[in-house]
């Protein structure tokens, strides 16, 4: 027996990269559900997958820190919802990760720790995670949403005068819950998305109160699942990130990375969020080719060391 793992992947960008992702993930219970940023072409994506790829129609001009990217999510996570093939697990990535080993030991994992919710959460305010309340009480004017010249001038009196720099009411627009925040990447349960899409269908003042919030996306789907029946099962996520290099990006994954990606079992111990296994990387793009056909053999021989005896 074995779950069905659907993955959610939002592309903008490194088709070549993407295509060789999706390839890597391709077994028979898995499924592929993909946004491709509406600023960019989608044709160079669909010609490196076959027809088994499903490509969401609605798609979303996608801007870094803005709720564009929890629209583009849940876009993905409804369609996949909808599949005749209930699947057991979601699958959060984006198009410039890649697994750390084969579809059949991620499978075997979450089937071992099936019921876990694979989510980096921590409560806010959080100084050691750098979560502070202000990504709430800050209000963030969305890219596109003033698209008039005088919108576009009072745009910039509202910076230059600051007029909205009175904090907006978390507890009105979370409406009592707990805020939590986090990592962008997860790995949830049927369970807890069914109540990802009721709660946001049931709450929309909750969803507008994250529409102008500063990083949306490490915030919106921390503070349901962490506020709903589902909390006591949260664990780390499954998605391996390199913040060393400081700064607002993670550090781009290079040969100083692949001797722990060799391991049978890559153990990432986090401070902020507790220790776990983990079982994707980021971040590669169409230049990392001779990064992955190493990863590629320890990938292989990872499937050796799975495959049940003749």
């Amino acid at each position: 027996m074995s779950l069905k793992v659907a993955y959610l992947i939002a592309a903008h960008a490194n088709p070549r990269h993407f295509g060789r992702l999706v390839r890597t993930l391709t077994s028979s219970d898995a499924g592929c559900f993909v946004h491709v940023d509406a600023k960019a072409p989608i044709d160079p994506f669909r010609r490196e997958v076959d027809e088994r790829v499903v490509f969401c129609s609605e798609r979303h001009r996608v801007y870094w820190g803005e709720f564009s990217q929890v629209q583009a999510t849940l876009v993905m996570l409804t369609e996949a919802l909808r599949d005749a093939r209930r699947f057991d697990y979601f699958v959060l990535l984006s198009g410039a990760d890649y697994p750390l080993g084969p579809p059949e030991q991620i499978n075997a994992f979450l089937m071992a720790n099936q019921g876990c919710e694979f989510i980096n959460t921590v409560p806010m305010p959080s100084a050691k995670a750098s979560k502070g309340l202000e990504r709430l009480t800050r209000y963030k004017v969305r890219s596109g949403q003033l698209l008039t010249w005088p919108e576009k001038a009072l745009r910039r009196l509202i910076r230059r005068t600051r007029i909205l720099a009175r904090e907006r009411d978390i507890d009105h627009g979370l409406e009592g819950l707990a805020p939590y925040a986090g990592s962008s990447w997860w790995a949830l349960t049927r369970e807890s998305c069914e109540h990802l899409v009721a709660f946001i269908r049931e709450r929309p003042r909750f969803v507008r109160f994250f529409e102008n919030a500063w990083y949306p996306d490490e915030a919106f789907f921390q503070t349901i699942v962490a506020n709903s029946p589902k909390r006591s099962a949260i664990r780390h996520n499954l998605t391996f990130t390199d913040w060393g290099a400081g700064g607002a990006h993670p550090a781009k994954i290079s040969e100083a990375h692949m001797e722990l990606f060799r391991r049978p079992r890559i153990l990432v111990r986090d401070g902020v969020y507790g220790d776990g296994e983990v079982f994707f990387a980021r971040k590669f793009d169409d230049a990392s080719g001779p990064l992955l056909d190493p990863l590629d053999e320890a990938i292989a021989w990872k499937r050796e060391i799975l495959a049940p005896p003749p």
